[in-house]
């Protein structure tokens, strides 16, 4: 789990002496490095999350900088489609709007963190098939090969909760089952082992 998060405005930075491990160059500001490294790390882990934030609020002319905003104008451009890092960073103007962004866009992203990863090891989640038991009329009965998801890790599956609801409206009473299964049966009581004697 992870998320990069970034905010520029009028200014890139400068550089933070530190050199890309791929190309060698020096990075332009501390941002470009933490960018790079976070957008290298995406395509090869598939994380964290990137979220970038351009105010287009105005400034007057004596703040700006050309060669900042030769910098700027680079970056944002690689956003492109066919440029280096293709994506989609958000404008805002005001900080309520930038509050307002970046809090819909971290609740999205634990929302779908936590659909895609399990709720007891953090595992992964992949599609799979799954058996779902479940009782009727105090019959015990069993469907098979139910699409769902199942943790990669520690196997616990997460079976969808309209589909669940839909097996509930289903009247049993008129299907007919593919085949029945034989359960044994245990007491509780029966299965404790007694301290041997002496």
């Amino acid at each position: 789990m992870g998320c990069f998060v970034g905010i520029l405005w009028q200014r890139f930075g400068t550089p933070s002496g530190a050199n890309d491990p791929q190309t060698g160059l020096t990075f332009d500001s501390g941002t470009d490095e933490e960018f790079t490294l976070a957008y290298k790390a995406y395509q090869n882990n598939d994380r964290p999350q990137i979220l970038f934030y351009r105010c287009n609020r105005e400034v007057g002319l004596d703040q700006l900088d050309p060669d900042q905003l030769t910098k700027l104008k680079t970056f944002f451009g690689n956003f492109a489609a066919n440029k280096k890092h293709p994506g989609l960073p958000q404008d805002f103007k005001t900080t309520e709007e930038l509050e307002q962004r970046v809090r819909q866009d971290l609740t999205k992203f634990l929302f779908n963190h936590r659909k895609l990863h399990c709720a007891l090891c953090h595992g992964t989640r992949a599609k799979s098939l799954g058996n779902y038991l479940f009782s009727h009329q105090n019959k015990p009965r069993l469907i098979e090969n139910v699409p769902t998801e199942v943790c990669q890790q520690c196997s616990e599956y997460y079976f969808d909760a309209a589909m669940i609801e839909m097996f509930r409206k289903v009247d049993w009473n008129s299907k007919e089952p593919q085949h029945v299964l034989e359960t044994l049966v245990y007491d509780f009581s029966t299965l404790i082992l007694k301290p041997n004697k002496g």
